[in-house]
C-alpha cells in the first residue's frame, strides 16, 4: 500500500513474508528528504489482508487479518509511531472473504473498517468495526444472496470530519412487475450517522460495479469512481449533490483509483491498451497525462497512487522482485544503445555505449536486472559492459535491463535486450528429454483412460 502525510513525505506497508512458517514480517518505508526509512515488525502468525492509513501526525497505521497456528482468524490493529510499534488486538473473525477489507480513520486516529464474511445459510454478509486502544464494537451492515458479481468489487470506507462512516459497494435487487422479473444493480451507499444508518441506492444502468474508489469531499459528501462491464469496462464519477447525485462518465478503464483534496479530484487508472494514465479535475476540467511504465513493472491493483507535489505510483519490478515508487519527471540519463553478445551458448556479454559528459558525473553506478533466472548485478561507473556467465538461455532466451543509480538513489532506466540461444550456428536444442517425459505421460493417460472406458463397458454389459 502506498499513502502520503501532510507533510509530503511518501508512506509504503508491505509484507516481506506473510508468515507461511508461522511468522510473518511487516515493513513500514517512508521517503523523507529523499531518504528512505525502514521499520521492521516480526510477528507470530500468517498476514492473511493488510490495509494502511497515515494518520493526521504521519504515522502508519495498518489493519490486518492474522491467522493464528489453530486457523483462528482475528484482526489485529499495528500503529507505527516512528519510534515503538504499538499493537492492539481488535476482535475475532470467521468466515472472511479475501480481498474484501478496507480501512480508514477518523479524525481522532479511531479505525473504521468494512469486510465481508460468507455464512452457511449462502448469505453474504458486509460488516462494519470501528474502535481504538482495546474498545471495538462490530455491526452487519448489509446481507446478500451468493450473486459473484456482487464480490467482484469490495466494499470501500470513508470517514468524514464529524467521525462519521461512508461505506460504498454493489447492490442487487430482484424486480417484478406483473408478469415480468429482471435484476437491477445499484451502487449502494451506506452513512453510519448518531441514531443508524442513512441508506442510498443509486442506479448503474443494469450492469454490476466491477471495482469501486471512494472518497468525501471537503463538506463530507461521498464522491465514488466505479466501473461496469467487464468486457468494455467503463468508469463513472458520481458525486452527492443534496438531494441528488451527479454523474460524470469518463470513458474506459480498469483498476481506478480516486483521490479527492479540497475541490480537486484526481484518478489513475490503466486505459486502453495496457497505458497508466492519471487525470486530474480542478475548476470543472479534466487534463489528463499518459504515464510510461517501464518494461517488467506492473502498477499495483488498489491504493497504487499518492500524491504530494506530483503523483507518486506503486509498482512491482519483475525483474528485480521488489516494489517501486514511480515519479513524473524529466530523465536526466539516457536512454542509451546497449548490445548483447552469446559466446559458445554458454555466456552472454552486455555492452551500453557511455552516457554523454554532462550525464556521467551524476551515475554513482550501474545495476543490471536479469530476468531468467532472476538476477541483479552492481556494476561501477567506470564499466562499459559485463560478462553473464550464468544465463539461462535455453529455450527461449532472457532479458536484461540496464540501469543508472544516482548518488542519491534515484534509479532511471537506461534501456533493455534479449538475449537468445543461437540455434543456427550452433548445436540445435535438445528436445529429446521432454519429448520422452512428454510420451510416457501420454502412453500413462491413454491407458488410464482405457482401463476406466473397459471397466464402465463391463459394468453396462452385466447390468
Amino acid at each position: 500500500m502506498i499513502d502520503s502525510d501532510d507533510d509530503g513525505n511518501v508512506h509504503l506497508g508491505y509484507l516481506t513474508d506473510a508468515g507461511l512458517n508461522g511468522q510473518f514480517r511487516l515493513l513500514h518505508s517512508t521517503f523523507a528528504n529523499g531518504t528512505w526509512q525502514h521499520r521492521e515488525l516480526l510477528g507470530n502468525g500468517r498476514i492473511a489482508e493488510l490495509d494502511m492509513e497515515i494518520d493526521a501526525l504521519g504515522q502508519a497505521n495498518f489493519l490486518c487479518l492474522v491467522v493464528g497456528s489453530n486457523l483462528s482468524s482475528r484482526f489485529v490493529h499495528i500503529m507505527d509511531d516512528g519510534a515503538d510499534w504499538r499493537i492492539d488486538n481488535a476482535t475475532s473473525v470467521s468466515n472472511y472473504i479475501l480481498g474484501s477489507l478496507d480501512m480508514a480513520l477518523g479524525p481522532q486516529g479511531e479505525v473504521h473498517a468494512v469486510f465481508t464474511t460468507y455464512h452457511e445459510d449462502g448469505l453474504r454478509m458486509h460488516n462494519y468495526l470501528r474502535g481504538y486502544n482495546g474498545s471495538w464494537t462490530i455491526e452487519d451492515v448489509f446481507a446478500f444472496s451468493m450473486a459473484p458479481e456482487l464480490i467482484r468489487a469490495g466494499p470501500q470506507v470513508a470517514v468524514d470530519q464529524d467521525n462519521h462512516a461512508h461505506l460504498a459497494f454493489p447492490g442487487l435487487y430482484v424486480v417484478t412487475d406483473f408478469n415480468h422479473t429482471w435484476t437491477e444493480y445499484t451502487l449502494e451507499v451506506r452513512i453510519r450517522a448518531p441514531h443508524g444508518w442513512q441508506n442510498h441506492s443509486i442506479s448503474t444502468g443494469g450492469e454490476c460495479c466491477e471495482e469501486i474508489s471512494l472518497q468525501l469531499d471537503a463538506d463530507g459528501k461521498e464522491r465514488v469512481l466505479f466501473v461496469t462491464g467487464s468486457l468494455e469496462p467503463a468508469m463513472t464519477l458520481m458525486r452527492r449533490v443534496d438531494p441528488h447525485w451527479t454523474t460524470d462518465v469518463l470513458g474506459r478503464g480498469i483498476q481506478p483509483q480516486l483521490l479527492v483534496d479540497g475541490d480537486a479530484e484526481r484518478i489513475s487508472f490503466a486505459g486502453d491498451s495496457g497505458q497508466w494514465q492519471i487525470g486530474e479535475r480542478s475548476e470543472g476540467e479534466w487534463t489528463w497525462r499518459t504515464v510510461g511504465i517501464p518494461a517488467m513493472l506492473t502498477v499495483l491493483p488498489g491504493n497504487q497512487m499518492a500524491w504530494t507535489d506530483a503523483p507518486s505510483l506503486l509498482a512491482y519490478d519483475w525483474m528485480a522482485n521488489e516494489a517501486v515508487v514511480l515519479e513524473p519527471g524529466d530523465h536526466p540519463i539516457g536512454p542509451i544503445d546497449i548490445t548483447v553478445e552469446v559466446r559458445d551458448d554458454e555466456a552472454v556479454r552486455m555492452e551500453w555505449d557511455s552516457p554523454d559528459g554532462d550525464e556521467l558525473p551524476i551515475i554513482d553506478h550501474y545495476v543490471v536486472y536479469r530476468a531468467y533466472p532472476m538476477s541483479r548485478y552492481e556494476v561501477p561507473s567506470s564499466f562499459s559492459g559485463i560478462t553473464d556467465a550464468e544465463p539461462d538461455l535455453y529455450p527461449f532466451g532472457t532479458s536484461y535491463r540496464l540501469c543508472a543509480i544516482t548518488a542519491s538513489g534515484e534509479e532511471y532506466v537506461l534501456g533493455y535486450a534479449h538475449a537468445e540461444p543461437d540455434l543456427i550456428e550452433g548445436d540445435p536444442f535438445d528436445w529429446g528429454p521432454a519429448l520422452v517425459i512428454w510420451g510416457s505421460i501420454i502412453v500413462f493417460a491413454t491407458g488410464v483412460i482405457g482401463t476406466i472406458y473397459l471397466v464402465v463397458l463391463s459394468w453396462v454389459r452385466k447390468n
